[in-house]
């Protein structure tokens, strides 16, 4: 009678703790979950979010006129080219209350702090602009490493 006991007592537990680390992987923090390089759908803008607060924003060949900002950061500042193309450091901060970020980044010599609503959506980190109402959904990028 006791093994028995032992066996389904060894059972229940086994499943119970399974079934709490089912739920803890689920419930990742978001300044975890928020960690990496996304990219829009086409692929020419985007944000590395790093660990401590570092992000930096991606540009490439990201025509000035296709963003309300960087034509006005054009026309203010007198950028020749009609592409920015590069990798900008900056610093964010998240409230996961609010579920707000705060993302600062500088481009030429010209800082820009902008704060999203943010929301995980499946796959995607969707970015809603607090000021413009601007939505834009990013995905994760896979990390690629080089062999040879």
């Amino acid at each position: 009678m006791n093994r028995k006991i032992l066996r389904c007592f060894s059972r229940v537990s086994a499943l119970l703790l399974a079934a709490v680390l089912l739920l803890s992987a689920c419930n990742i923090l978001p300044q975890q979950k928020i960690l990496g390089k996304w990219m829009d759908s086409t692929g020419k803008q985007g944000y590395e979010f790093m660990e401590e607060g570092r992000v930096k924003a991606i540009f490439f060949q990201m025509k000035l006129s296709e963003s309300g900002f960087l034509s006005s950061l054009a026309s203010l500042i007198g950028i020749g080219s009609n592409f920015l193309d590069g990798n900008y450091d900056g610093s964010y901060t998240m409230d996961a209350k609010e579920k707000t970020v705060t993302i600062t980044y500088t481009i030429f010599k010209h800082t820009e702090t902008v704060t999203y609503d943010y929301a995980f959506e499946g796959s995607s980190l969707v970015l809603t602009d607090r000021s413009s109402g601007e939505r834009v959904a990013y995905f994760l990028q896979q990390e690629t490493t080089e062999t040879q």
